[in-house]
């Protein structure tokens, strides 16, 4: 397995992985289509230059999308700003995920037959790396309650759980690891 930078061909897996993200498996084409070109976009959140993926034997199989927490507020601004004009969603009003300091983990997927495989813990490895490169004092991330065995493997990462956070209207554990 490699672990290597998006390009912006990959916009559409990037894209995958935010619909993941958020729970929905099963998108119809209008969606996909509006959530690919806002991961070809840059400036956002969910931009493919925020996103590490991993291949196997030449495919795509997991994403990660990770941004320095400093960031985040100017990203935040326009991502929310798409989103609210493709979806009608206005998700302005919600707390920050992030904040400088922290490198935050943001979206994760795998293929679902490449799981269980070490896919998402060496993508997960992989963004901890990156926090470590530039300098960040702790990564973050967060989980659904609903998730437990996600959270298992983060606390298997040396994530701890930090709060509770409502989200997207949805409640969420934050975790954090010191760097």
């Amino acid at each position: 397995m490699r672990i290597r930078p998006a390009t912006i061909e990959d916009a559409p897996f990037v894209a995958w992985t935010v619909l993941i993200a958020v729970g929905i498996e099963n998108p119809d084409n209008n969606l996909i289509d509006s959530v690919t070109g806002m991961c070809r976009r840059t400036g956002v959140l969910y931009s493919w230059q925020n996103s590490l993926v991993a291949e196997q034997d030449g495919k795509v199989v997991g994403c990660l999308i990770s941004y320095d927490g400093a960031d985040y507020q100017s990203m935040r601004t326009e991502t929310f700003r798409v989103i609210a004009e493709e979806t009608g969603r206005d998700f302005q009003q919600m707390e920050p995920e992030t904040e400088a300091g922290e490198f935050y983990l943001d979206s994760l997927a795998v293929l679902p037959e490449y799981r269980s495989q070490g896919v998402a813990t060496q993508l997960l490895k992989a963004g901890v790396e990156r926090a470590r490169q530039l300098h960040a004092r702790k990564a973050s991330m967060v989980v659904s309650p609903q998730n437990p065995e996600a959270q298992k493997l983060y606390e298997s990462l040396g994530f701890k759980y930090m709060r509770d956070m409502f989200l997207f209207n949805e409640d969420y554990r934050k975790m954090i690891k010191e760097l």
